[in-house]
């Protein structure tokens, strides 16, 4: 694993209780697995659906041309892509890994 934080989450995951929403995320729907043995994100039929917003799944191809649009200032206004730089909600946990997140917008925010 590349970046530590992921054990970290996973690990968050496992030790929620039964009736908790990490729970329910970790267990449904039956394609999100991810035990020892197990990686569904490997599944080409999962692949073949991609969903780059829900996924990340995409053709390098069409995901260069998303972001050339992007850039370009005829997908997004440069106002709206300006407004994207602040999170929303700075403070809180989140309810599944248990860690302050800043989120926005659709977006995860990383200092």
């Amino acid at each position: 694993i590349g970046d530590f934080r992921v054990l970290i989450v996973l690990g968050i995951l496992h030790l929620r209780p039964p009736t908790s929403i990490a729970r329910k995320v970790r267990e449904n729907p039956q394609w999100f697995k991810l035990e020892q043995d197990i990686n569904t994100f490997n599944d080409p039929e999962l692949h073949g659906m991609e969903q780059v917003a829900a996924l990340g799944i995409t053709k390098a191809r069409d995901l260069a041309r998303l972001f050339s649009l992007m850039l370009s200032g005829k997908l997004f206004s440069k106002k709206l892509l300006e407004r994207f730089k602040t999170p929303e909600i700075n403070s809180g946990l989140d309810e599944i890994v248990m860690t302050p997140l800043p989120k926005g917008y659709g977006f995860l925010y990383e200092r």
